[in-house]
């Protein structure tokens, strides 16, 4: 961890965290694109909050997980463009991620589909980071 009063290895700090948490939600896009539940399970947090402006709070990680795989693989993929993402330090704890993602059905091009604001929140456990909170909100059709 950088000294408080080294300016610079803070910088340094903080952009290697966003560099990892970019990756990060790259495989996480990877995943849902590719049906691969038991990976992106893997990102969360075992005691994982999800909140959806649109249908609510949603503690169990399986049942999400599960409906991912039963309704959404195949059909849509996830698009989270790393330049429509800021990430912040979340000092003793881990960082914050917001931007906009869209789901997009699976073969059209341009994107046709829902585009929402998210933001998650990252711990790093066990020294890998995982998601304990997401946030979706401001849903809208895809222009």
């Amino acid at each position: 961890m950088a000294r408080a009063d080294d300016p610079a290895a803070d910088m340094a700090s903080a952009s290697a965290i966003r560099r990892e948490i970019i990756a990060l939600d790259a495989r996480i896009s990877d995943a849902y694109n590719h049906c691969r539940i038991q990976p992106l399970k893997g990102m969360f947090a075992g005691n994982a909050e999800l909140y959806f402006a649109d249908r609510g709070v949603t503690r169990q990680l399986f049942t999400h997980t599960d409906t991912l795989r039963r309704t959404f693989c195949g059909k849509f993929r996830r698009e989270a463009p790393a330049s429509d993402q800021q990430i912040d330090v979340l000092p003793d704890y881990g960082a914050i991620q917001t931007g906009t993602q869209s789901f997009c059905a699976i073969d059209a091009t341009p994107c046709r589909g829902q585009r929402m604001h998210f933001m998650a929140i990252w711990r790093r456990l066990d020294g890998e980071w995982k998601i304990t909170r997401l946030v979706r909100y401001g849903y809208a059709a895809t222009p």
